[in-house]
């Protein structure tokens, strides 16, 4: 303590003995020891240098300057009543995790609260802009064309209510157009080729076909479930089966009554039989029976499938897989072959398809069939395209890609091939 108090003794005398300040370097630590320790420095312009300028420490009115570098708190934190930068002093950009504040931020000076809804009750002063609104789960599209203001409903979506028909004892202005009418079940759908509702009449073609035609006074009500629907024998075989339980949706329409014959299966021919599918179906497969269990020695391709039909062109759409012991099925007994997959047929005219192949046999297998009369009036029908209502294909050891009414042969035969 006496060599710092000599120490500064001599700095004090030696500046008032030249006359001006002087540096005086000390190369040791300095401590300040006592019950309330003071440093001052008393200048107008006081600062501390910290190692040779590189950061600087400045007093100026009312105000500590820190330059040449950063001010660390780590961990620690800045305490004070007052604020961080000033109107003309503004921090370029703060990084933070999180904010609380007493009242609400500005922006620019205005208040958030001015300039963001919130979230409980909105209330919107201007305008909406928004490609999407989300109420709840539901993704609502907003389209300015259709929606301009949402205050009791009013413009364009209204206009378009206003347009749209009601669902209970509607009235039509000017001429209807219909141009397909379902009534209860697929069973009573009529298409419909013309009608004006100020009294011209009803022409329409029910599915099967059949031409129906009404003619009604101008001040008639209609009833369409007075419209009868023709229905062919092999509709309401279906339907009947399907009303005691079985999964059958279609057969060959040239049966209508199983069961009166048999089909002999001769190898490496591809059978081919028209079935009609009414409505959107899903199949899983074929049923059937054999009349006789075939013993044979099987090769190539044994197996079922289902070919689309367009303008003369057979196209395959469903097959299952090679199946080498399916023609030998127990005689009498309802047997059935799946598709690799489901298909799901569209309304229109399919072939479900058999073919059996074999090195050798002892005995053929015999596909429960129906009536061999049909084919026989193919003439008289008017085909085109060489179409043929039953048909085969010989010399197949698979199952064809495509074939066409050229390339297959008409036959009398008819197996109970059933879609399921």
């Amino acid at each position: 303590m006496k060599k710092l108090i000599s120490i500064l003794i001599l700095m004090l005398f030696g500046g008032i003995a030249i006359g001006q300040v002087t540096t005086t370097t000390l190369k040791t630590d300095l401590v300040l020891e006592k019950t309330t320790p003071m440093f001052h420095l008393n200048g107008a312009g006081a600062y501390i240098n910290f190692y040779n300028g590189d950061l600087t420490l400045t007093r100026s009115s009312n105000q500590l300057s820190l330059a040449g570098g950063n001010l660390s708190l780590g961990t620690n934190s800045l305490l004070g009543t007052g604020s961080i930068g000033a109107t003309g002093a503004r921090f370029t950009k703060i990084w933070l995790t999180d904010i609380e504040t007493t009242n609400t931020p500005t922006i620019g000076g205005v208040a958030m609260s001015t300039l963001f809804a919130s979230t409980t009750n909105p209330v919107f002063l201007t305008g909406i802009t928004t490609p999407t609104i989300t109420l709840g789960s539901t993704l609502i599209l907003a389209n300015p064309g259709e929606i301009n203001h949402l205050v009791g409903i009013q413009n364009n979506i209204q206009n378009q209510l206003n347009a749209k028909a009601s669902v209970n004892n509607t009235s039509f202005t000017g001429t209807t157009v219909f141009e397909r009418i379902q009534v209860g079940t697929s069973d009573s759908i009529v298409e419909i080729s013309g009608f004006d509702n100020a009294g011209a009449g009803l022409s329409a073609t029910d599915i099967e076909g059949n031409k129906l035609s009404y003619d009604f006074p101008s001040d008639a009500l209609i009833d369409i479930r007075e419209i009868a629907v023709m229905q062919g024998d092999n509709d309401n075989f279906i339907r009947g089966i399907q009303a005691l339980g079985s999964n059958v949706v279609a057969q060959p329409i040239t049966i209508t009554h199983y069961g009166t014959t048999d089909m002999d299966m001769v190898d490496a021919t591809l059978y081919l039989f028209a079935v009609y599918i009414e409505e959107l179906t899903t199949i899983t497969g074929v049923r059937y029976m054999l009349d006789q269990a075939g013993v044979y020695t099987a090769d190539g391709y044994n197996g079922v499938g289902l070919y689309s039909y367009s303008a003369g062109t057979y196209t395959l759409v469903a097959s299952s897989t090679n199946d080498g012991n399916i023609w030998k099925a127990t005689e009498y007994t309802a047997a059935s072959k799946a598709f690799s997959s489901t298909y799901a047929a569209s309304p229109g005219l399919y072939f479900v398809a058999a073919l059996y192949n074999t090195s050798s046999e002892s005995t053929e297998p015999l596909l429960k069939g129906g009536a061999q009369t049909t084919n026989a009036f193919a003439v008289v029908y008017g085909l085109t395209n060489n179409a043929k209502v039953n048909a085969t294909l010989a010399t197949q050891a698979s199952l064809p890609a495509t074939t066409t009414g050229a390339a297959i042969s008409g036959t009398l035969d008819t197996a109970g091939l059933f879609l399921y």
